[in-house]
């Protein structure tokens, strides 16, 4: 009994956490938060290959519209050996050392490789390919509508 005349069972006895409940809580979240990390590791390392393939898509984009505006046909070159781009009266662009950047085209402006689109809307076509470490993007320029397309490519 206690002093207020109420009996105390063993079960009513209000119970603590032992160091051993403690330490495997804080296993569990050190576990978690490493896989939280790995992923947001992850993401952080493709996200510089999406930027370059997003802003690759509003130049292309850019010289179509630019061609169908002006009337007179726009061209972005590529230049492979410092792999970038540039579309005409603006700065080239160019890729950070880890990206790898490919071309198919049949055109060539000013002796680059390029894509080059008609006032029409047309373009001569092409893909390109932006790889980070087996990860990359992939830009498809339809030669009938001059629209390019941006896809994911799978992680090998």
């Amino acid at each position: 009994m206690n002093r207020t005349g109420v009996r105390l069972c063993p079960k009513d006895r209000q119970r603590a956490f032992t160091l051993l409940e403690m330490l495997a809580v804080m296993l569990l979240m050190v576990v978690a938060f490493g896989v939280v990390a790995n992923g947001i590791g992850h993401h952080l390392r493709n996200d510089t290959a999406r930027q370059q393939a997003g802003a690759l898509m509003l130049a292309l984009r850019g010289a179509r519209n630019d061609a169908i505006i002006s009337g007179r046909g726009q061209a972005v070159t590529f230049q492979l050996s410092a792999p970038g781009w540039q579309r005409p009266s603006k700065p080239a662009q160019v890729l950070p050392d880890e990206l790898e950047l490919k071309l198919t085209s049949a055109m060539q402006a000013s002796g680059q490789p390029s894509i080059v689109f008609n006032p029409d809307g047309s373009s001569s076509g092409g893909h390109v390919l932006l790889q980070k470490n087996g990860h990359g993007w992939r830009i498809d320029v339809q030669w009938l509508t001059g629209l390019a397309t941006l896809q994911e490519l799978a992680t090998r």
